[in-house]
């Protein structure tokens, strides 16, 4: 597989509609749509980090 990330964004993405559609169910919660967008945003920003610590993980060997 060429790109694992982005099957990875898809699931962080789809876990949370999944979580806020359970929620709409629940009495005393709502389940919205922003909230899922910012699941995928926080997915978007770990893959951003990792990219960016990758180079440096080449540099020093742990």
């Amino acid at each position: 597989m060429k790109k694992p990330y982005l099957l990875a964004l898809f699931f962080t993405f789809a876990y949370g509609l999944s979580d806020e559609l359970h929620q709409s169910f629940v009495t005393g919660r709502e389940g919205k749509l922003f909230d899922a967008c910012v699941d995928g945003l926080g997915g978007l920003i770990a893959w951003g980090i990792i990219e960016k610590i990758r180079p440096l993980k080449k540099l020093v060997r742990l």
